[in-house]
């Protein structure tokens, strides 16, 4: 703070990282077993980029019934529901498998997105905080 009743600014951006939630979500539409090696801490919230917590969503309910969650499930999936478009098409899925790292690693990127949807938590709670102190 400069002077009394000054507040910082709000930074421009919050954090996130789109390259690891893009990471997170090919490696499950690759291998749904990775899926299983996530825990339940992870929820569609959690995504900084809507549709990519569109897409966690559908993966977790396909694969909470016991169907197969891959880029041509997922399309149907959207284009069932209108959705296809917002995503980015069939086209985006298919990247998002083609980009995909190893499997074994979807639990790491998948705390690297808990852990920024935290910080984004605290700096939002920080920030009403403030107001409501000027």
């Amino acid at each position: 703070m400069d002077t009394l009743g000054s507040v910082a600014p709000a930074p421009t951006q919050m954090p996130h990282h789109l390259d690891a939630e893009r990471r997170l979500l090919g490696a499950l539409l690759f291998d749904n077993e990775a899926y299983h090696r996530l825990g339940d801490f992870l929820l569609p919230a959690h995504f900084y980029e809507p549709v990519h917590g569109r897409i966690f969503r559908a993966i977790q309910v396909k694969i909470a019934n016991n169907e197969l969650a891959d880029g041509v499930s997922l399309r149907d999936h959207f284009q069932q529901d209108g959705a296809l478009k917002e995503i980015g098409g069939a086209q985006y899925l298919f990247e998002l498998i083609r980009a995909a790292p190893d499997p074994a690693v979807a639990p790491d990127y998948a705390k690297i997105i808990y852990d920024l949807a935290l910080k984004r938590d605290l700096m939002r709670i920080g920030g009403e905080i403030a107001l409501e102190a000027s």
